[in-house]
């Protein structure tokens, strides 16, 4: 009786913090827009693609990251985000096809990410890892500092730190 009594809170209490979860979605991705400091739909558009590119291993995920980046970019030239996102998604790029140009592009996409605003921790965090795949130990170094000090909370920021330190033949 017991424990199918605390069953059914349990139960119970995981269904309204699921309802309440899905009726304030919205609320919450209106208050990210805001503070993003862009449009609702360019900001849909950067979404579409963080969600690609957590995938990024799928086939075709990338080239529709970079595609959704560019139009949110189109909608919103001023969207750092899309911006650092775009770099990413050019990194991860790289990765797959060893094309130099794709670094290239994804260090201006940081640039630009950077001239908008340089308090965005993945845009020094594309750049940590696009130094450290040129050998650019100290800048690396300096980029994935910085990162962990605008955001010390992120996995993406402490996985990219392994990735520097191993680099640079050191470990945390």
């Amino acid at each position: 009786h017991g424990i199918r009594s605390v069953w059914i809170w349990v139960t119970a209490a995981t269904l309204t913090v699921a309802t309440v979860a899905y009726f304030t979605r919205p609320i919450q991705r209106l208050i990210a827009t805001q503070q993003a400091g862009t449009t609702k739909s360019a900001y849909d558009r950067y979404i579409q693609a963080d969600e690609l590119l957590v995938r990024f291993d799928k086939a075709g995920n990338v080239d529709k990251a970079i595609s959704s980046l560019e139009e949110s970019i189109r909608q919103d030239p001023r969207f750092a985000l899309a911006y650092a996102a775009l770099a990413r998604a050019h990194y991860l790029e790289y990765r797959g096809k060893r094309d130099p140009a794709l670094l290239q592009k994804a260090t201006e996409e940081c640039n630009q990410a950077l001239a908008l605003d340089a308090q965005l921790a993945p845009v020094h965090v594309t750049l940590a890892l696009i130094h450290n795949i040129n050998g650019r130990t100290a800048l690396a170094m300096h980029d994935i500092e910085q990162a962990v000090r605008l955001d010390g909370r992120s996995a993406e920021v402490y996985a990219a730190q392994a990735d520097v330190l191993k680099g640079a033949g050191r470990t945390l």
